[in-house]
């Protein structure tokens, strides 16, 4: 299993139909290449934790590279260690900071932003209220939006 973090700056707008497309296209995009991981904005800022078989995360590192929704990525750790999944529930989880002023994701640590990540993702688990778009029964987009 590999997994890498990175940062990069984001170029949509928070709350937009482009921030909206961006996860349902990375759920569809994941589940059907056996990724898993965490995608977290912060004002203008994305980091993101994948992991998954090496042959799938380098494929979707060409696609981020290429994606004009997030400018430059600083990549942050790439690790090729044969551990547990840190996300084994989650094509992509997803979380944002709505109430955003600065954001301090430019400036974290690597261990400070998986922290981060992680204690988002666990929220987000344990929040029963919150339902997943695919198992709540729908999309707030049309499928034909969320296929990149």
């Amino acid at each position: 299993m590999a997994s890498f973090l990175y940062r990069s700056p984001a170029l949509v707008q928070p709350r937009s139909e482009a921030e909206a497309r961006i996860w349902f296209q990375a759920q569809h995009n994941n589940e059907a290449d056996g990724i898993t991981g965490h995608l977290r904005r912060d004002c203008d800022w994305f980091a993101q934790y994948v992991e998954g078989p090496p042959n799938a995360l380098g494929r979707l590192l060409v696609r981020l590279r290429r994606d004009e929704r997030h400018g430059p990525m600083q990549i942050l750790l790439m690790d090729n260690a044969d551990r547990p999944r840190r996300y084994p529930d989650w094509s992509m989880s997803f979380d944002a900071d709505a109430g955003c002023s600065t954001s301090t994701i430019p400036d974290e640590s690597n261990d400070a932003l998986m922290q981060r990540l992680a204690a988002a993702a666990a929220e987000r688990r344990a929040d029963k209220t919150w339902k997943h778009p695919r198992r709540a029964g729908g999309h707030a987009l049309p499928r034909e939006a969320m296929i990149a």
